[in-house]
């Protein structure tokens, strides 16, 4: 995908095999958790779950430096998961349920567990990338072999060659003069 708006129209596309989908989230005393849950058919699942990681890599040429949970959303390794926390995070397009408490054997507290969901998940997600499409990118050059193999026939090899050149025209300058 070049751009945040082809994104928008793949997730749309998605809308109406997903119909229902929703990514429900637990945290707290427990972990946390992410789940893509009321799905219909695997390979729409599958689908998604690939636009959803194309999408959680895309943010990293997204300026999310101004947001809340920043760290949280980049720091993420999963892209799938990065995608959900900037959905929660950034377009706050879930709901949270009441918490409860976890206990231990003797009835004592372990702190409390956390819930909540992001509901029409297809729906959040293509509504989301339209959003994304008016921030600032971030562009970022990193070097790479390919950047090594492009450089030197282009460059390398001609300024060798000149060098080269160079030396050997002094070193006769050098003798006859």
């Amino acid at each position: 995908m070049s751009n945040w708006l082809e994104l928008e129209q793949r997730f749309l596309e998605m809308v109406q095999p997903m119909r229902g989908a929703r990514v429900d989230r637990q945290w707290g005393a427990e972990g946390e958790y992410w789940r893509l849950a009321a799905w219909n058919d695997l390979e729409s699942k599958k689908r998604f779950e690939a636009l959803a990681e194309i999408a959680g890599q895309k943010l990293s040429e997204v300026d999310l430096s101004n947001e809340e949970n920043c760290a949280e959303i980049t720091q993420e390794n999963d892209f799938v998961i990065r995608w959900y926390r900037a959905i929660w995070s950034i377009s706050q397009r879930f709901e949270t349920n009441m918490p409860s408490q976890a206990l231990d054997k003797e009835g004592n507290s372990l702190g409390y567990i956390y819930t909540g969901s992001i509901k029409n998940i297809i729906e959040a997600s293509a509504t989301f990338c339209l959003e994304l499409s008016t921030r600032p990118h971030i562009y970022t050059v990193s070097p790479s072999r390919d950047t090594y193999y492009s450089f030197w026939p282009t460059y390398g090899r001609p300024i060798l060659i000149g060098l080269v050149v160079t030396v050997i025209g002094g070193t006769i300058l050098a003798i006859l003069f």
